[in-house]
């Protein structure tokens, strides 16, 4: 059975489907910003509430002594600090595309507006 050829996308279409792209990729930074805030006050909530004598690593609280429960509540803030950080970068860097792809989605429509225009004025 002969393989058809796909039908090649407009630029538009291509576009288009870049931002949704990118759109779903800033909802999922946006989800990875919130589960890091959860594990973040988790592990905050662990180690204030369990720790005897708690002593502090820059932001993160940890109990010297070597408990296991002490332990699970560092490890949860320092994991949540991290997706709390990353997600904030992730979601900034997919706005940024979204919006340039958005501009390109503009300029090309902008571009085919003026030349039905033009064709226009020639009927």
């Amino acid at each position: 059975m002969p393989r058809k050829k796909p039908t090649p996308k407009l630029y538009v279409e291509y576009m288009r489907d870049k931002v949704g792209e990118y759109r779903h990729r800033e909802v999922l930074a946006y989800l990875t910003i919130n589960m890091g805030i959860i594990f973040l006050v988790g592990g905050l909530l662990i180690s204030i509430t369990l720790a005897e004598n708690l002593s502090w690593l820059l932001i993160f609280p940890y109990e010297p002594n070597s408990h296991t429960t002490s332990f699970v509540g560092t490890i949860l803030c320092v994991f949540g600090f991290v997706l709390t950080s990353g997600g904030f970068i992730l979601a900034f860097h997919y706005d940024r595309e979204k919006l340039w792809f958005s501009r390109k989605i503009k300029q090309s429509n902008i571009l085919i507006e003026e030349l039905l225009r033009q064709g226009k004025k020639k009927y």
